[in-house]
C-alpha cells in the first residue's frame, strides 16, 4: 500500500489504509481472487473490512483502475513492438461459455495480454501488432 501522505491520504487520493487505497495502489490484496465473481469479492470485502459493497461499486472501482492503466498498457505494447525479439502465443479460454483466445506478446521484461474471439493475424492486429511472426506449430 502507498504510504500515507498529508491529511492521511494515499498517493492516489484515497484514505490511507482503506480498501480503495489498496485497490488504487496496485496492492496484491485482490490478486489471488482476480478471476472470481463479484459475489466472491463482496464476500471478501465483508469478511476482511466489514464492508457491504454493491456490485455496481465494484464495477466502478474496476473500471476506474482499467482507465488509469490504459496509458501504461499502451506504453508496454509500444516497448514490445520496439523489441528485436518478441514471443507470441495464444491459448483457448472460456468467456461467458464461449471459446475465446488469450493472446500474449512478451519479452524477457514485458508482457501484454489480449482476449479475442479470433485467432491469428486479426487478433494480433487488434492487439496492436503487425508484421512477420513465427508460429509455434510450424514444422
Amino acid at each position: 500500500m502507498w504510504p500515507a501522505g498529508e491529511g492521511g491520504l494515499s498517493r492516489r487520493g484515497e484514505p490511507a489504509g482503506s480498501v480503495w487505497a489498496a485497490g488504487a495502489s496496485g496492492d496484491d490484496l485482490l490478486e489471488p481472487i482476480s478471476a472470481t465473481s463479484f459475489e466472491r469479492l463482496q464476500e471478501l470485502l465483508h469478511d476482511l473490512f466489514q464492508m457491504d459493497v454493491s456490485q455496481g461499486t465494484l464495477n466502478n472501482v474496476l473500471k476506474r483502475g482499467y482507465e488509469k492503466l490504459a496509458v501504461f498498457e499502451e506504453q508496454v505494447k509500444e516497448r514490445i513492438r520496439d523489441s528485436e525479439v518478441v514471443h507470441f502465443d495464444e491459448t483457448g479460454m472460456r468467456v461467458v461459455k464461449d471459446l475465446n483466445w488469450l493472446h500474449v506478446a512478451s519479452t524477457p521484461e514485458l508482457t501484454a495480454y489480449h482476449i479475442d474471439a479470433q485467432r491469428g493475424q486479426p487478433a494480433m492486429a487488434a492487439m496492436g501488432f503487425a508484421g512477420l511472426c513465427g508460429h509455434g506449430g510450424t514444422r
